[in-house]
């Protein structure tokens, strides 16, 4: 009976079946002549002279039951389960005994895969022949232990062994079963007790294998290879016992080995996928490419389910620099498989590789976001952002790669950048340079000096690290876009645009450059230009999706109307009607526009087609919620944290679900695994602390505070946090000494306005003063601290000071919309005529903004455009229907007007929804009693 093998890379158990080539011949006897031939051959163990003589037999006379049942046995040991699933299951139908039918019938199904309908099928079946019983039932157990359901699985196989003591392939998966429960001792002794009968043939390999996972979890890994050694030549027609054994040869690169190993299993099937699998493999590490891509394009073609040859497929195919193909096998391989790390870090290496660093930086995304990203996709990521032009996240992972490998002699690039952020300068630089003395084609070295000097603000040695680059990579697009950074950091304008502009000359579709190049329009008040050069790029490349996207935020950012990026998105899904970003970006917009119907009619087309996308889930869950359907929403949320179990944020999304749904167990619970994934994740712990604080634990509250400070002792973040909680509980006497410790640490505005509020609750309003004046003559620019003190001064109605507050905080930054919509509504405030054009202005600056639109409203209304202000309230609580303040605007409106019976059904629906605490409940019954 057939036992599912561990695959020794992972412990994991692999069924892994063998392809036939069936070879028909003629022959002149009878069918029932056939017949008995094919049963000479078998006792001969020639299991292709047999299946040719049934398949001539059958083709004679199909309703032959022992010739089904034969060629359905024959298939099963060829490996072709399809096959003997297909004969055996006709050979019951014909009347062929049940006892002999069922037992390889179960075991071809659980070879297969199918589970659930051996299950259903033998699950409860007797037997009269307790060995035809015992191997029905030990397919149960298998199809159990396929289930991960150990423990009825352990109670098939001892009910096995208890119509057969004797069965050997139920021992077998009873040992299996301790394995999983980690008794390697026990495992190892039920497959040691097997081979000490001598049962020979399959249940002897079986043995074997267990022996040989046995050996694997205790790390044992030459012995491993011995047991599978043993396996192999115990059942040397076993495909998947060859496969097996070679990649674990491989994984412990004895390279040596592995040659007359391969030729082994050439012998027994050289056809076969797995073997061309494996060969591709080899000659992928010979740099054989050419060859390498023969063999793996036949095995893609043959088994296109087969995950890890669509990974070998992707990264031969771009290495051979066709990138299309690359991209096809490893998107296929991320959409089924979205935890894989070496296919999508191979997918992310290609989209770069191919000029698509945007698209690259999404794929990677989930991988940054685990806990403890590998070395390799850290650096990946710091090619991408330079790629990206973004050279502060560039330098800041190169910086983690040093980190993580700061005595890795391969790499003096990354033991410079590591000496660097230790402060010996000038080691580091010396590391850096000549790292790139020895780098004279890639330019990887001249990269990282290149960020190292912007980092510090070295822009004349930053430019002649480009220089050096330049001249290793002339026609490289990349170059010429970090020569547009560094030129722009120095204020040469005309230069950075003349280097962005070269980028482009080289690659006309490089979306870095095109999009550094749409800042520049921007900064120089000419967004028509900016929105040219990406309908350019999709004019010239219409699939170009990533220009898409980047158009449509620019609309955004220009104030554009919605229906404009709508139909930017919309023309990207058609573009490429199987892309998913393109999609998912249209359901955030409509997420947005609070368009939640929208926006779950196309989730749920694209979640139908990607199930097991996180991206997808993350859109559906966040769709979901809004429409209303929370519990769904958990759902997909929760898929997703199964399917990134090593990701942070999506517990994060989680929890705040939970939270939202009142689950306070469960978003405990996700924000502490989050925890275990990364302890200093101030996200989770700033959300566990709310989460102790609406439950009133106080002390539980304290202490992820205090482990804060501990994990971060030269920074404000933990003491800031616990000040937070002594606000919270009113506690301002041990709030002011938090916040006086957190702003000794790091001087922020947001901790400078904590204890300056701090201070005035507590009656130290002296103290505020000075903390304020202080912090105002050391950062004048402070648009923060401004901020915060003029809306003080708006809602204490000191309308003086808060205008002054507001316009210097427009000197300091012009034209920021909602301070130009608050000095409007001080004018106001005044009947100063100027107030409407300022809150037309503010308008201008920000299309969208419900805020601005409300005070654009009360001031029309109040000037007379009752009609226009009308318009801008009702639009202003459209794009903000929780927006309580202008709700209770729009009904005093109403009211004001004489429009009852619209106030009236403003205010009834207000009274329905408002919280029952809310402070405008009052207001509201003022107003009804006047309709």
């Amino acid at each position: 009976m057939s036992r599912a093998m561990v695959f020794p890379a992972s412990g994991r158990r692999l069924v892994l079946g063998a392809l036939c080539v069936a070879l028909l011949a003629g022959c002149g006897d009878s069918p029932e002549a056939m017949v008995e031939s094919a049963r000479q051959y078998l006792a001969k163990n020639d299991l292709n002279a047999a299946s040719i003589q049934l398949k001539n037999a059958l083709q004679e006379n199909g309703k032959l039951a022992e010739a089904r049942f034969l060629l359905g046995t024959v298939n099963l040991q060829q490996g072709n389960l399809t096959g003997a699933v297909k004969e055996l299951r006709r050979a019951g139908e014909l009347g062929f005994p049940a006892a002999q039918v069922s037992p390889p019938l179960a075991r071809a199904m659980v070879q297969l895969g199918e589970f659930d309908q051996v299950l259903k099928e033998f699950e409860g079946t007797s037997l009269e022949d307790p060995t035809a019983q015992a191997l029905v039932l030990g397919a149960v157990g298998d199809a159990h232990l396929g289930r991960k359901n150990t423990a009825n699985a352990k109670a098939a196989f001892e009910a096995a062994l208890s119509a057969n003591p004797m069965d050997a392939s139920s021992k077998i998966g009873l040992g299996r079963t301790q394995l999983i429960a980690a008794d390697l001792d026990g495992a190892m002794a039920a497959a040691d007790a097997v081979l000490a009968a001598r049962p020979g043939g399959r249940d002897e390999a079986e043995a074997h294998v267990l022996r040989a996972d046995v050996l694997l979890a205790r790390k044992q890994v030459g012995e491993a290879i011995d047991a599978l050694g043993a396996a192999v030549k115990a059942r040397p027609s076993a495909i998947n016992y060859h496969f097996v054994l070679i990649s674990l040869l491989l994984q412990k690169g004895d390279f040596e080995a592995v040659g007359p190993r391969l030729e082994a299993m050439r012998k027994v099937a050289p056809a076969h996928p797995l073997t061309r699998y494996l060969q591709a493999m080899v000659e992928f590490r010979d740099g054989k490419l050419s060859v390498a891509r023969e063999h793996i394009s036949e095995t893609v073609r043959l088994t296109p389910d087969f995950l890890p040859g669509r990974v070998l497929a992707g990264m031969i195919h771009a290495r051979l620099n066709e990138h299309v193909l690359a991209q096809e096998h490893l998107a296929a391989v991320v959409g089924r498989a979205p935890g894989q790390t070496v296919a999508r870090r191979a997918l992310a290496q290609s989209q770069l590789a191919s000029g698509e660093p945007l698209s690259a930086l999404e794929t990677l995304d989930p991988l940054l976001e685990a806990d403890a990203p590998d070395v390799e996709t850290l650096k990946l990521a710091g090619q991408i952002y330079a790629a990206n032009g973004d050279i502060e996240k560039a330098s800041e992972n190169f910086s983690r790669v040093a980190a993580a490998r700061p005595d890795d002699a391969v790499a003096r690039m990354q033991l410079g950048i590591s000496r660097l952020f230790a402060g010996d300068s000038v080691d580091a630089m010396s590391d850096l340079e000549a790292a790139s003395q020895f780098s004279t084609s890639v330019g990887e070295a001249d990269v990282a000096l290149i960020l190292v000097h912007l980092r510090r603000g070295e822009l004349d040695k930053a430019l002649a690290a480009q220089r050096r680059l330049e001249s290793k990579q002339p026609d490289s697009p990349q170059t010429y876009t970090l020569k547009g950074g560094i030129l722009a950091a120095k204020k040469d304008l005309t230069g950075a645009r003349a280097a962005l502009e070269k980028a482009l000359a080289l690659k006309a579709d490089h979306l870095p450059a095109a999009l550094s190049l749409s800042r520049m329009d921007l900064m120089e008040k000419r967004p028509q230009d900016a929105v040219k050069r990406f309908e350019a790029i999709i004019a010239a490349n219409p699939k170009r999706i990533q220009a898409y996207l980047l158009l449509a935020d620019l609309l955004v950012s220009t104030g554009a109307k919605p229906e404009a990026v709508r139909e930017v998105l919309e023309r990207a899904t058609r573009s490429d009607p199987a892309a998913v970003a393109p999609k998912l970006a249209l359901v955030h917009h409509d997420l947005e526009q609070r368009d939640t119907k929208k926006a779950l009619a196309m989730v749920q087309e694209v979640a139908a087609a990607h199930p097991n996308d996180p991206r997808v889930l993350r859109m559906l869950g966040r769709s979901q919620f809004a429409a209303g359907d929370q519990q769904q929403a958990i759902a997909a949320f929760s898929k997703q944290v199964g399917l990134l179990p090593q990701a942070v944020s999506p517990l994060i999304e989680l929890a705040d679900a939970q939270r939202l749904t009142k689950d306070r167990v469960g978003a405990e619970q996700s924000l502490k695994r989050a925890l275990s994934l990364k302890p200093d994740f101030v996200d989770a712990q700033r959300r566990l602390v709310l989460l102790y604080l609406e439950d009133k634990r106080t002390n539980d509250a304290l202490e992820i505070a205090r482990t804060v400070q501990k994990q971060r002792p030269k920074m404000s973040t933990g003491w800031a946090l616990e000040g937070d909680i002594h606000i919270l509980t009113k506690n301002w006497a041990l709030a002011l000494p938090a916040f006086r410790k957190a702003l000794d640490l790091e001087k922020t505005s947001e901790v400078a306005i904590k204890l300056y509020a701090t201070q005035m609750h507590s009656g130290k309003s002296a103290d505020a003063v000075k903390t304020v004046s202080d912090w105002l003559r050391a950062n004048p620019n402070d648009i923060k601290m401004r901020a915060f003190l003029a809306d003080r001064a708006l809602t204490e109605r000191r309308l003086d000071d808060a205008e002054k507050l507001y316009r210097k905080m427009n000197e300091i930054k012009p034209d920021a919309p909602l301070v130009i919509n608050n000095l409007a509504w001080i004018a106001g405030q005044r009947k100063d005529p100027q107030a409407l054009a300022l809150a037309e202005r503010a308008l201008r600056l920000s299309p969208d903004n419900p805020a601005v639109l409300d005070t654009l409203g009360m001031l029309q209304v109040e000037f007379g455009q009752a009609e226009k202000g009308v318009e801008n309230l009702r639009r202003a609580v459209s794009l903000a229907p929780t927006g309580w303040a202008m709700r209770v605007n729009l009904a005093k409106t109403y009211v004001r007007l004489g429009r009852k019976d619209e106030a009236r059904q403003e205010v009834t629906t207000l009274l329905e929804k408002l919280p029952a605490d809310s402070p405008h409940r009052t207001e509201l019954g003022a107003l009804k009693d006047k309709l």
